[in-house]
This record gives structure tokens, sequence and C-alpha cells, in this order.
């Protein structure tokens, strides 16, 4: 998932059309099957350590974290520092928070 998303918002973005964009997408999907089949993809994991591999999930986990604050406007842009709090006065955010805390419950109470 985390190929495809890099060849999707990283290659396809730079291409001139959206069809060049589509088919390189398509074609990086080919391959990743194509690796698939034929056991190397498997090769090639299992070479890499397990302690990357957690490292890796974590990242992705906290990228995907930042982006649902950012689009609560739990984060937002600040020209100091890149990134600051946003402003609990905004129903948007107190919204964010209060299903941040019941997933924390829900996740407590298993």
């Amino acid at each position: 998932m985390s190929l495809n998303a890099y060849f999707t918002y990283s290659v396809a973005w730079e291409c001139t059309s959206m069809a060049n964009g589509s088919g390189v997408v398509f074609f990086s999907g080919m391959l990743f099957i194509l690796l698939t089949v034929t056991r190397v993809r498997e090769q090639i994991v299992n070479g890499i350590p397990d302690c990357l591999k957690h490292s890796t999930a974590a990242g992705i986990g906290m990228f995907i974290a930042f982006v649902g604050m950012r689009s609560a406007k739990l984060v937002v842009a600040n020209p100091a520092t890149f990134v600051g709090i946003g402003n609990f006065s905004d129903p948007e955010v107190q919204a964010a928070c209060l299903g941040l805390v019941f997933t924390l419950v829900l996740m407590v109470r298993k």
C-alpha cells in the first residue's frame, strides 16, 4: 500500500496528464503483481529486519494520523514552527477531540 501511495503522489503527480499518471500507477501495480507471483516480493520482505518493518508501519500510521488531525483542524500551519495547535473554540476541533476521547475509551474497554 505504501508503494502505491508513493507512485500515486510522487511519480504520477509529476506526469504531464492524468492519463499518463494513471498509466504509471497501472504499470507499477502490474510490476508488484509480477513480483508477488514470482515470489521475489517474499524474498525482499524476508530480507528486511523486523525493527525496520515495525518502524515503517509506525511512521505510516503517524503520517495518517497527522493528515487526519490536519483535516480536523487540530493541527494548523504556523509560520514560526511550521505546525501549530488548532483553535479549541472551533466546533470542528471540539468534535474531533470528542471523537478521539471516545475512541480511546473504547480501546481501553476493548
